[in-house]
């Protein structure tokens, strides 16, 4: 059962991340040289993959999580409690984002990275630079985290579906 879930979440991670990437492509208007000075088309695939890998990897953890906090909730409760949970655990990534930036001095280096987290720096400013974080907040965020809770739905609906026709061995 438990190698069940895992596989549930790998291919809802599988069919987030490409969906949350064209999403973030189309948010930010990546096509074009918009308000945030995103590089052109070529230039703009990379990040954006990888702020689709981020944010599923953020949503993967409300997953495994919300298994285990949502054992005995109905199809409702575990679909609003994982929208609820996906928009905050997106929510604390953008406020420590913005709070590591805010706390930001010139005497610890003038990277990106040093400016807006180690090792995402770089992306984080593309995507939260300029107040991009308003986009993520109010665009991004509530379209993934609904995403989140239709894909936990349809993996639960099928998940009980199967478990109501597979056949139960009575000892004996």
């Amino acid at each position: 059962m438990k190698q069940n879930k895992f596989l549930a979440v790998i291919w809802k991670a599988a069919f987030l991340l490409p969906v949350c990437s064209a999403y973030l492509w189309w948010a930010y208007s990546m096509g074009t040289q918009g308000r945030n000075e995103f590089p052109p088309k070529p230039d703009a695939v990379p990040p954006v993959l990888e702020m689709g890998c981020v944010v599923t990897a953020l949503t993967v953890i409300v997953w495994l999580i919300g298994a285990r906090l949502h054992r005995r909730m109905g199809l409702a409760g575990i679909t609003i409690g994982t929208i609820f949970e996906t928009a905050v655990i997106l929510f604390a990534y953008t406020a420590l984002v913005l709070a590591w930036r805010e706390s930001w001095t010139p005497a610890r280096g003038m990277t990106e990275s040093a400016a807006f987290l180690p090792i995402l720096g770089h992306l984080n400013a593309e995507f939260f630079g300029n107040e991009g974080f308003w986009e993520f907040l109010i665009v991004v965020l509530p379209f993934v985290s609904v995403v989140s809770g239709a894909l936990t739905f349809g993996g639960e609906l099928i998940q009980r579906r199967h478990q109501l026709d597979s056949p139960t061995q009575i000892p004996g």
